[in-house]
């Protein structure tokens, strides 16, 4: 399945979204030897963290790991997919894209700046 994004996949009735730097981030995450230790302190290196969980989406999937951030009134939840899609379609070996969720659609700079920060934290820790 890889980078194909499951609009339909409801997170707490949430839909998710999938800005544009998804594509640059589903890259970078599958290039990458990912545990959730990995994951967390990765998440911890950027304002506004608050915690990390597994959520399941109400088509029953179980991601991977999901990191939660806070802003003010706006939480935007990003969920990471397995990494077992041993065929590469795509040239990546996600399940699934990365998935955005958040309770505020309205706050797009949010969001972006948040998975800017993400991609380049990631660049740097780059196996």
């Amino acid at each position: 399945m890889s980078s194909q994004q499951h609009k339909n996949a409801l997170l707490c009735g949430i839909t998710p979204i999938f800005p544009d730097l998804i594509t640059d981030l589903n890259y970078i995450f599958s290039l990458n030897e990912v545990n959730g230790v990995f994951l967390k302190e990765l998440g911890q290196k950027i304002d506004g963290f608050l915690e990390m969980t597994r959520p399941t989406t109400n088509d029953g999937y179980g991601w991977f790991w999901a990191l939660i951030f806070k802003f003010g009134t706006t939480t935007i939840i990003i969920a990471f997919p397995w990494t077992q899609d041993w065929k590469k379609k795509d040239e990546i070996s996600l399940d699934r894209s990365i998935a955005i969720y958040t309770n505020n659609i309205n706050d797009v700079d949010q969001v972006n700046k948040l998975l800017t920060n993400l991609v380049i934290k990631f660049k740097e820790n780059q196996n």
